[in-house]
């Protein structure tokens, strides 16, 4: 099982899990370019650390974004319509 090891920046914000196989996650960052930044940063910490580090074979895997509705969603209706495309898992918490 790889080990890994988290690093945090505050600028750009960016958290980096650094793997033992050499694969580093860089997430966080809230622009493309403000990613770029941080795994250029990362990786310079590490060649700071001794590691003979390049910056190389960086990419884009995963974009994410989140939003606001200005009203409330049925989720149980909205799956009922489109079953085919979702599935509805409600938690079931009981409040004392």
């Amino acid at each position: 099982m790889p080990q890994h090891v988290i690093m945090r920046l505050r600028k750009p914000y960016t958290v980096a899990t650094i793997w033992s196989s050499g694969k580093i996650w860089c997430t966080g960052a809230s622009s493309v370019k403000r990613a770029h930044q941080g795994a250029r940063r990362i990786a310079r910490r590490l060649a700071k650390c001794g590691f003979p580090c390049r910056f190389s074979r960086y990419r884009i895997v995963n974009i994410m974004a989140t939003c606001k509705l200005p009203f409330r969603v049925r989720l149980d209706e909205l799956v009922k319509e489109r079953p085919f495309l979702m599935r509805f898992s409600p938690l079931q918490i009981q409040f004392q």
